[in-house]
């Protein structure tokens, strides 16, 4: 039941900081921790911090996150050179049993001097549930699912994520940019995941996302509603299952990019919309102008109990509902 705000960070949790559970032998600094029935808004960075989150939790163990409003945060963090945090609003670095439920995450606000690793989830843990929450327009990703290698020396973000659970959300028109900010539009992803994450379970989510409300820069990468990446030299996902979820996108969002082929399946979702020629990017240059060619080509959604489809015209269907 706290009210945390105008700060340069919301409550933020740290176990070890420099010496990640992977590399000390399982260890956490922090255990047993509840976080619920809270808000936190307006902690915008104040030009001092590298977060500027919401709420921020890092070596933590049996971490549980409920019932809680996070939003407008960030904005006005250091320079993102120099640190590569963003302002996410609910922010999880190397946890391990990390429940996160029943949340609402909104309108986290990007740095206008460049981008940032932010989302209104981000969620880099083992053994975790991420459910029931909604997370809405919200200048960065929807939702970050990253792994980093603690093998690798020189990896600065060495936190594993594995054997992790995401069901029953909703994502709905984020990536973009919002009213009344100074930064350029944004096509960024509802669900990003990227990096050696592995053996995950997507399951019965709603991922939707509208077109840009302006013109893109130039320069902006440009991404699909779930984005795939694969950080090189050989670091892909591995078992990453996306089953019963309906995606939906308006015309000029692309549904599924994975540039890099890896270990990851689709069964028995629902398509909704998309870009009319580039509805799905699997692998580097291989665009398809249907859920059926990707289908036939990939072996995706040829499953018996599958039935992938998709609507030309979503809008007067979808839209309401949505809203």
């Amino acid at each position: 039941r706290l009210s945390a705000h105008d700060n340069a960070s919301g409550p933020s949790l740290f176990g070890h900081f420099a010496v990640s559970s992977a590399r000390s032998g399982g260890d956490y600094g922090l255990r047993d921790v509840y976080v619920g029935h809270s808000e936190s808004f307006n902690n915008t960075g104040s030009g001092i911090s590298n977060m500027g989150t919401g709420m921020a939790f890092m070596n933590v163990e049996n971490l549980v996150i409920e019932h809680n409003k996070v939003h407008d945060n960030g904005g006005d963090n250091l320079p993102p050179k120099e640190y590569p945090n963003g302002p996410s609003g609910i922010l999880v670095y190397d946890g391990r049993k990390v429940t996160v439920q029943h949340n609402e995450s909104y309108h986290q606000h990007r740095d206008p001097d460049g981008p940032t690793d932010n989302g209104g989830i981000d969620l880099w843990a083992l053994d975790s549930v991420v459910q029931y929450n909604y997370v809405h327009d919200n200048e960065g990703w929807g939702m970050i699912l990253g792994a980093g290698d603690p093998d690798d020396p020189d990896d600065p973000f060495p936190w594993p994520s594995e054997r992790n659970v995401i069901r029953y959300n909703i994502f709905q028109n984020n990536g973009r940019r919002l009213p009344q900010s100074s930064i350029p539009e944004q096509n960024d992803a509802e669900l990003f995941p990227f990096g050696p994450v592995k053996d995950f379970e997507i399951y019965n989510n709603t991922f939707y996302a509208r077109n840009p409300g302006g013109p893109l820069p130039p320069n902006a990468e440009t991404q699909a509603l779930i984005t795939i990446m694969a950080v090189p030299p050989a670091r892909a996902p591995e078992g990453l299952r996306f089953r019963n979820n309906i995606f939906i996108a308006e015309k000029q969002v692309r549904l599924i990019e994975l540039p890099t082929l890896s270990d990851v399946s689709f069964i028995n979702n629902a398509y909704i919309g998309g870009a009319p020629s580039q509805l799905v990017t699997w692998g580097m240059g291989n665009y398809f102008d249907s859920i059926e060619a990707w289908s036939r080509a990939t072996g995706q959604e040829q499953t018996p109990e599958a039935a992938a489809f998709k609507l030309a015209d979503f809008s007067a269907l979808c839209a309401p509902a949505l809203h």
